[in-house]
């Protein structure tokens, strides 16, 4: 009889791991590579969120007492790197990608600020400012060592990693810069007498998009790097910042307050100055809140959402 009992228990254990692994390609299937992670303005703190444009999920990443900014997604793990002011100053700190697992990664007398993964997502480069003028640091996710990558006499900021790893845009005082990561040198995008910054690369690594102060707001402006030609991509009647390419090269997504409070658009990079609202879906509610018959907060009439991060 025992003999019987395990003939027939070991199909259905095959059967039951076969559905497991069905199931789970199904889940990773779904998450879609519509998912964007950004910052919300709640009760005067900023949290992050995550969403999933196409299953139509939100949720809350980490509930704290404290701001978080700058989020950044690694492109290889789906893990979360981003800024707290949790201590005397800003650090950085490190997210599982489900959210369950948070450790700070930095913890000094000085500000960290604006992440951004290596493209083997091995490393984050940061701007610090240990002696009051803002410059790249790298530091090693495994090893946690830390190393700078400037020091220069006047403040590097908002560091972006070229897709192929070869290149830093990066902004100092008021223009965009690419640095050779193998030579150290630096060549000039942009000279045109605009306060221009946050720079973003492009998939192929061939563009950029960065903000500029032209006009009353600031804009989105297209650069191709090998020619250094900017062409401007929005109208000067509203503002438009935080911009991030999407996986879709000709697609990307920022931050724009054309309606208060401040909300995220796409625009087609093929049909300029058309631009489309996104509004992440209303978080799902959590055990945890619906243990206590409340759900999270994000209202759409009145919460900023700013600061979007694309999962690559």
């Amino acid at each position: 009889m025992f003999r019987l009992i395990i003939q027939l228990s070991l199909p259905l254990w095959l059967l039951m791991v076969v559905l497991l692994a069905l199931v789970h390609s199904l889940a990773h299937q779904a998450q879609s590579n519509r998912q964007v992670v950004f910052v919300a303005s709640l009760f005067s703190k900023r949290q992050l969120y995550i969403s999933d444009l196409d299953r139509d999920l939100t949720r809350r990443l980490h509930i704290s007492d404290a701001h978080d900014d700058h989020p950044d997604i690694s492109p290889t793990t789906g893990d979360i790197v981003f800024v707290s002011d949790r201590g005397s100053d800003t650090d950085l700190y490190w997210l599982s990608a489900n959210g369950h697992t948070l450790r700070q990664l930095t913890d000094n007398d000085f500000n960290d600020a604006h992440p951004h993964w290596s493209p083997d997502g091995r490393h984050i480069l940061y701007e610090a400012n240990p002696n009051h003028i803002a410059q790249f640091f790298l530091l090693d996710i495994t090893t946690g060592a830390i190393q700078p990558v400037t020091d220069n006499t006047v403040a590097f900021t908002r560091p972006a990693w070229s897709p192929d790893g070869t290149q830093i845009a990066y902004d100092a005082v008021g223009d965009i810069y690419v640095l050779d990561v193998e030579t150290g040198i630096s060549t000039p995008m942009t000279d045109d007498g605009f306060w221009n910054q946050q720079a973003v690369w492009s998939p192929d690594g061939k563009n950029l998009i960065y903000e500029s102060n032209r006009g009353r707001n600031w804009q989105l402006v297209y650069l191709d790097v090998r020619t250094q030609t900017a062409t401007p991509l929005t109208s000067p009647d509203e503002t438009y910042r935080n911009v991030v390419w999407t996986n879709d090269p000709n697609q990307i997504v920022f931050q724009s307050t054309r309606q208060f409070p401040g909300r995220l658009y796409t625009l087609s990079l093929d049909k300029p100055m058309q631009v489309g609202e996104i509004m992440p879906p209303p978080p799902s509610g959590s055990s945890l809140y619906l243990l206590f018959g409340l759900r999270d907060v994000l209202v759409s009439d009145w919460t900023d959402v700013l600061e979007p991060a694309w999962q690559r």
